[in-house]
């Protein structure tokens, strides 16, 4: 049990540190006072080093744990996007929020 808990920490890191290199890309979209080819190069460059961190952290847990249970982890960012989105005034619609419960409830069948 130990290790499970170790490996979804591990996972839940790597997620975590995917959608902190989503929201930093989104930052470089957004326009600022360096702009190259439409975006903001140092937001870019933080997200790239972010998502490639995140990316040798899931490789990292690939060791322990199988990709068909892996993989579908990464679906957590997609809730935590959908939170900080809807969090920040975007607009949710009924179907988009079923849509985060059937991968929530999808996830929490892995663990079982």
């Amino acid at each position: 049990m130990k290790k499970e808990l170790l490996v979804f920490g591990i996972l839940f890191l790597s997620s975590m540190l995917g959608v902190a290199g989503q929201l930093l890309f989104r930052q470089s979209s957004m326009g600022g006072r360096l702009q190259l080819f439409g975006i903001e190069p140092w937001y870019f460059i933080a997200g790239g080093a972010v998502y490639f961190v995140s990316l040798l952290i899931y490789v990292w847990a690939l060791r322990w744990i199988p990709v068909h249970i892996a993989y579908p982890m990464q679906a957590i960012g997609y809730v935590v996007i959908f939170a900080v989105s809807a969090y920040n005034g975007e607009q949710v619609a009924i179907h988009q929020a079923a849509a985060i419960a059937l991968i929530i409830g999808g996830v929490a069948l892995l663990w079982i």
